[in-house]
């Protein structure tokens, strides 16, 4: 199966348990799984997992989160619908390397060009086991699109498994789907949770 070091077991992708003090947390009703630094290890040859998988991103969408989440996913058998608005299958988004090199705030390079390998304007949320939202900047204009709210709000409704990392607690903040809930994300992404009514 699957390990994760340190914390217990990971039974599959939809019901697992982390202990309170942990990076990654999990909150009911939703099922949203948000957190920003957290590292598992997979027993790949033991195990596939046949599920589907829709992820949200756009230009500058963080390069770590969308490449290395894509590939894991459909390591272990997951099928990962990459999707953006305004995109179709076969086309790209830039990516966007963000770190801290001593100055105040993180500095950003220039990422790989990400396939699409899903449409967009074809998504129906019912057909999806969970939804993925990775950080960087894409959050930031993701969430001004209807349908994007539109699809987060539905897989909350639905009571899919949702994860947002990073800056993509933008889109769950904007969605208003946190209130009342306890949410990892980047610090400067806090005061907009807690004003959504979440417990940074």
């Amino acid at each position: 199966g699957i390990r994760h070091y340190g914390r217990g077991q990971l039974s599959s992708f939809s019901n697992f348990s982390e202990p309170a003090n942990s990076a990654c947390a999990r909150v009911c009703p939703g099922n949203l799984v948000a957190r920003s630094n957290l590292a598992w290890s997979f027993t790949l040859s033991t195990m596939t997992i046949n599920k589907k998988v829709l992820m949200l991103v756009g230009d500058f969408v963080e390069d770590y989160e969308a490449m290395v989440v894509f590939q894991m996913l459909k390591g272990i058998g997951v099928q990962v619908d990459a999707v953006c608005p305004g995109k179709k299958s076969g086309d790209k988004v830039k990516t966007a390397v963000h770190d801290f090199e001593g100055d105040q705030t993180y500095t950003e390079k220039p990422g790989h060009n990400f396939t699409i390998n899903a449409d967009f304007a074809a998504v129906s949320v019912t057909t999806y086991d969970g939804l993925y939202i990775p950080g960087g900047r894409a959050p930031e204009y993701l969430r001004l699109n209807p349908r994007v709210l539109e699809i987060t709000k539905e897989s909350f409704e639905l009571k899919k498994p949702v994860a947002a990392i990073c800056h993509g607690l933008q889109i769950l903040s904007a969605a208003g789907v946190i209130k009342g809930k306890r949410v990892t994300c980047y610090p400067a992404c806090s005061f907009e949770v807690q004003a959504s009514g979440a417990t940074y």
